[in-house]
């Protein structure tokens, strides 16, 4: 019988003990699943700040675009408008070398002249 009472004490002793080390290892989780939560939050916190910036970021690069674009389509008319000018010029520096003396004197001065050309 005394056999019988050790053995009782034992078991429970030993299944206390089992049951002892299950809490401990489910409490051990439960931390570590509150840490994982946790960090779960942190990165989503960031990964949201993160989002922001790219929207941010991706605005002001469609807007320098746009300005790009601007300030290329300013570049080709005045690219055109120079160029109108050189043929302007062009012409001008045509008429003038086809000239002779009197139509010379007469075009720089704004006077007329008489006399015969040289």
């Amino acid at each position: 019988m005394k056999n019988n009472i050790l053995i009782i004490i034992l078991f429970c002793i030993a299944f206390g003990l089992c049951i002892l080390i299950v809490e401990y290892h489910r409490y051990l989780h439960q931390e570590e699943e509150k840490e994982l939560i946790n960090l779960i939050e942190q990165l989503q916190i960031k990964n949201d700040s993160l989002r922001h910036s790219n929207e941010t970021l991706d605005s002001q690069i469609a807007l320098q675009k746009a300005i790009a674009d601007s300030l290329t389509k300013e570049v080709q008319i005045t690219n055109r408008v120079i160029n109108k000018l050189k043929n302007v010029r062009y012409e001008a520096i045509k008429s003038i070398d086809s000239m002779g003396n009197n139509e010379l004197l007469e075009f720089f001065s704004g006077f007329e002249s008489t006399g015969t050309d040289n």
